[in-house]
């Protein structure tokens, strides 16, 4: 069954056939590229990767499977061993395995970053084809709309016509940008702008997807720069930002995550092999997961580090746009470069919290930078 709100295509990515929805209309509870609402349950517009929704729906099927026969210590939706509560929402008592719950709890805490953005992509920029058009088009796009603004009233029939005084000479047709959009251009920039009109919501920026693309970029510099070899046959290993990018928006973070490990750890296994150090980039997530109704832990993990060198990691809160608490800790990278350090925080109902996590290696000056909210 397609994506509720969605009209689906198919492209190819990184040598996969993907589904590529269009884009929705919801309000402000819109998602961003590459997201769409999870609804574990009625209502439930938390944004997530497609795949975290196709699973949600398949553990609803799986829920009555799930519970202890004749209830239990937590009454009828008492859970079976080695499954627990997914608390999507403070009543949702599906019975998941543990790593879906605390996967759940991210994506509670990650919904309003991922909701639509007006930033654009790298290559875009706003067509300004009227005020506060922040269709996202490329550079010669917006130069041409503002041409053609510019020569507005030569294109217009002179003393007006059928359509007022906004009639437009033969051979020109309104642009219709938006619906009141009266400028007078040929055909061909009409059907454009339609175009451009379509394609905008995939073309404003996915920061997850943007930090993604760019590390996998630095790292297949790292693997040139150290003669490592990988890459030849592996898509992996690209300079392409747009390949990088197109394929994060259709997978979920667990294997964002995954491949930018990959890439870490190959570049430290190569240093060993080359004895030559690893000019390879750090990489941080924050992930939040409950604790509480009000408090969470915040997991920060990091990989990339140098094998034993001591990582600073600093912890800044921002709640309504004011600096709050702060958290500083200095652990050691582990033997594949990798730190873990987890904080307790608070989440203030009815506040913007923004968490923003910078990790630095004592010995190789590697840094790496990563946010999450509430």
């Amino acid at each position: 069954m397609g994506l509720r709100g969605f009209r689906a295509s198919m492209l190819v990515v990184g040598g996969l056939l993907v589904s590529s929805p269009a884009a929705p209309q919801y309000g402000s509870d819109t998602c961003g590229p590459g997201y769409v609402w999870r609804e574990a349950f009625p209502n439930d517009h938390v944004c997530v990767a497609p795949a975290t929704r196709e699973r949600a729906a398949a553990d609803n099927r799986q829920a009555a499977s799930r519970r202890e026969q004749g209830g239990g210590a937590s009454g009828p939706d008492t859970c079976r061993a080695g499954f627990v509560w997914r608390e999507a929402s403070p009543t949702d008592h599906v019975c998941v395995t543990p790593d879906v719950r605390t996967a759940a709890a991210y994506d509670n805490a990650q919904s309003a970053s991922r909701r639509g953005s007006d930033i654009c992509r790298p290559g875009y920029v706003w067509r300004e084809a009227f005020d506060g058009d922040h269709v996202c088009v490329p550079p010669g796009t917006r130069a041409k709309a503002r041409e053609d603004n510019d020569h507005a009233a030569e294109h217009r029939q002179p003393g007006g016509g059928p359509s007022g005084p906004d009639t437009c000479a033969a051979g020109y047709v309104w642009r219709e940008a938006r619906s009141d959009d009266h400028v007078c251009v040929p055909p061909a920039t009409r059907a454009d702008t339609a175009r451009e009109n379509s394609a905008a919501f995939w073309r404003r920026l996915n920061p997850d997807c943007d930090t993604y693309a760019k590390t996998a970029i630095q790292q297949n510099g790292a693997n040139r720069s150290q003669n490592c070899g990988f890459g030849t046959r592996d898509n992996r290993w690209s300079d392409n930002y747009d390949d990088h990018y197109d394929w994060c928006l259709h997978v979920d973070q667990t294997l964002r995550n995954g491949q930018t490990t990959y890439r870490a750890e190959a570049l430290d296994e190569c240093s060993r092999r080359t004895g030559t150090p690893n000019l390879g980039t750090a990489t941080l997530q924050l992930e939040l997961s409950f604790t509480t109704s009000s408090s969470h832990t915040l997991v920060v993990s990091g990989s990339g580090f140098q094998s034993g060198e001591q990582v600073s990691i600093h912890v800044q809160t921002i709640v309504d746009g004011t600096n709050g608490a702060s958290f500083d800790e200095r652990p050691t990278a582990d033997s594949l470069g990798r730190v873990h350090q987890e904080f307790s925080v608070n989440c203030v109902t009815g506040r913007a919290t923004i968490f923003r996590g910078s990790a630095r290696g004592a010995s190789t000056g590697r840094a790496a930078t990563a946010g999450a909210s509430c």
